[in-house]
């Protein structure tokens, strides 16, 4: 599963030079930097068109394993198999394709609230649905670490934790200290976002390298003094 949505690591979903949605924005610009790497906001309102898009695809996959696992013997070999499957949607696969969207959906969020142009309709509903992108961001993540924090102690048993294997993957859960891990993993995303919309031209720019240098730094010591995995 990991390796299938591994593309958006590397792409972040723009794929090609040409846009064919939003091509009236395909001259705009967040700001000078991205005129450098010609990304306008065409393509990256294509790449947000295209993870809302994996995310219908997601859900018509767990409608047609759950129609197959229906209509199958329970008890037969091929029966045995597409029930695992199906497990997986209940709920790591959502979770999992909803942790390589999130810097993404993070990012398209905060740099439309920091550009702050509602001159047209269209935008007007992207500022609407940007607030709505980045508020999600800050609660999906702490609804679950809440659920993780909260099922520890019926985490240690395979079958309780099976639901949210793709949060704890390979997590000693010996201890609350080891379960920060998938917390800190959304919040350095979120920091990141955010440091990034900084316009090129504010005073306080540099931030941008202390901070995510911080975070990188106290990710490392973290991870030698709780030793997680």
């Amino acid at each position: 599963m990991y390796d299938a949505f591994r593309p958006f690591l590397v792409s972040h979903l723009v794929l090609t030079n040409e846009t064919f949605i939003l091509q009236e924005m395909q001259d705009d610009y967040f700001n000078q930097n991205y005129d450098y790497y010609w990304l306008n906001i065409a393509k990256l309102g294509q790449a947000l068109f295209l993870i809302i898009l994996g995310f219908g695809l997601l859900i018509i996959t767990n409608l047609i394993i759950f129609i197959l696992y229906s209509c199958s013997s329970k008890q037969s070999k091929f029966g045995k198999w597409i029930g695992y499957q199906l497990s997986q949607f209940k709920f790591n696969a959502y979770i999992r394709y909803y942790m390589l969207a999130y810097f993404d959906l993070t990012f398209f969020s905060v740099m439309k609230l920091v550009e702050g142009n509602d001159s047209t309709q269209a935008r007007r509903i992207a500022t609407m649905a940007s607030y709505v992108i980045f508020t999600l961001s800050v609660v999906i993540p702490t609804f679950l670490m809440f659920i993780v924090c909260k099922r520890f102690e019926v985490m240690k048993i395979k079958a309780a934790k099976a639901s949210f294997n793709t949060l704890v993957l390979k997590i000693d859960k010996q201890s609350r200290w080891r379960l920060v891990q998938p917390g800190y993993f959304f919040f350095r995303r979120l920091l990141t976002a955010v440091l990034l919309s900084m316009p090129i031209d504010n005073t306080f720019i540099f931030l941008q390298y202390v901070f995510i240098l911080m975070s990188s730094h106290a990710y490392v010591l973290y991870l030698v003094a709780i030793k997680p995995y």
